[in-house]
């Protein structure tokens, strides 16, 4: 009966994709037609939506574009969270360093022109965050997320907890032995992904889109593509995506909101691009005249 239902479910679940891609092939005029956010030209979603901007949240924008939104929120009293994001994820990788967006992650852990490399763990876990818990970040198609959360909201914890998040955006040292250490560790999660699971998943897309980037562009990337990863590769989508236009910062918590916006002014607006900016690929999702069967 279990597998019936396994069964039952994939198949509507293809149903429902396989019309909406359908639905997608009928023309439609201008005026019917969505609205969607392109990141490289609006600043925040909102600029094309008529939903009604929350107004706790304080939404700013620094002169060299990166884009924060600050929260008040004394509940629980004296903690905040902060994440900073970029939009550079997998889909921005070129074909000879896939899986690059995710070893680049881990290189932030991993010494910047301030911060010795295996320090900035053990500075955060001084100042009561443990890894993986409060200290974290992850990578995915589209982004890459840094994560922190903060136990304490005085000024030393704050301060610092901003300083590493400016460290890592323009300051990683991306050093070649860094990179071969690293390495292990990088396999080692690509190699966790794999199972059948992940190969289904793989399956699925490939049968639904098989011309989409998505299916080329593996997060983990692939056991030849780390190998082939080298300092130089690193670098170059380091210095090409990771500028402040790409970058945003929200952060929440028991602080007073003009205070905060004053801190990350001090910490964030000399911030200026390494390199110059890369393209943002489009989907590759293409019109069908039927459907296929496995």
């Amino acid at each position: 009966m279990r597998l019936q239902n396994m069964i039952f479910q994939n198949l509507v679940l293809l149903a429902a994709v396989m019309l909406a891609v359908l639905s997608g092939c009928s023309p439609k005029s201008e005026n019917s037609a969505p609205k969607l956010f392109d990141p490289a030209v609006h600043v925040w979603p909102h600029d094309i939506s008529d939903v009604p901007v929350d107004a706790d949240v304080y939404y700013g924008v620094l002169e060299n574009g990166m884009r924060y939104a600050l929260q008040s929120n004394g509940r629980p009293e004296q903690e905040a969270v902060i994440r900073l994001t970029f939009r550079a994820g997998a889909k921005h990788e070129s074909d000879d360093m896939l899986g690059g967006a995710h070893f680049l992650e881990h290189m932030a852990f991993n010494g910047t022109q301030n911060v010795p490399e295996g320090e900035m763990v053990k500075s955060l876990e001084r100042m009561g965050m443990s890894f993986g818990a409060d200290t974290n970040a992850s990578t995915s198609y589209t982004r890459t997320d840094y994560r922190l959360n903060l136990p304490e909201v005085d000024d030393e914890t704050v301060d610092y907890a901003l300083f590493l998040l400016r460290e890592l955006s323009d300051k990683m040292l991306i050093e070649e032995d860094a990179v071969e250490r690293e390495r292990g560790v990088v396999k080692a999660e690509e190699a966790r992904r794999r199972g059948p699971q992940y190969d289904a998943s793989q399956a699925f897309q490939k049968f639904v889109q098989p011309e989409a980037r998505v299916i080329k562009r593996p997060v983990a990337g692939t056991p030849d593509s780390l190998d082939a990863m080298n300092a130089a590769k690193l670098r170059r989508f380091y210095e090409t995506y990771y500028r402040p236009q790409r970058a945003l910062l929200v952060m929440a918590g028991d602080f007073d909101v003009k205070a905060m916006k004053q801190k990350i002014e001090s910490n964030f607006a000399d911030w200026q691009p390494l390199g110059q900016d890369g393209p943002d690929p489009l989907p590759e999702l293409k019109t069908t005249a039927g459907l296929d069967a496995m």
